[in-house]
């Protein structure tokens, strides 16, 4: 017997939950429910849709507040606004006679 979104929407599993609110099908009626869900990975998932109006956006991201570092990474993936850190600057370039010279002063 197959499951109806809205069992589906209340599973005790919040993997579950998560995957309803990414579902390309999900009813109106289930975004606005699963907003409010306790899991902060569920309420990502809702704000990560596109068919998610701009307040509800606004007003479910104000909600996500991760208690770690690595909760604030995986959530930005979803949502599309992770950022990577600045690259590290380029090491220099040295010239033969430069690095044999440098070695030379640090004795080797």
């Amino acid at each position: 017997m197959p499951y109806r979104p809205s069992e589906l929407a209340a599973d005790p599993d919040s993997d579950v939950r998560a995957a309803v609110a990414a579902h390309p099908d999900l009813p109106p009626g289930l975004r606005d429910l699963l907003a409010e869900d306790q899991d902060i990975f569920v309420r990502n998932a809702i704000a990560a849709r596109a068919d998610t109006p701009p307040t509800l956006r606004e007003q479910v991201v104000a909600t996500l507040e991760p208690d770690s570092p690595l909760a604030e990474w995986m959530l930005s993936f979803s949502r599309g606004t992770h950022t990577c850190p600045p690259a590290a600057p380029a090491p220099a370039i040295f010239t033969r006679q430069q690095a044999e010279s440098l070695l030379a002063q640090a004795g080797l």
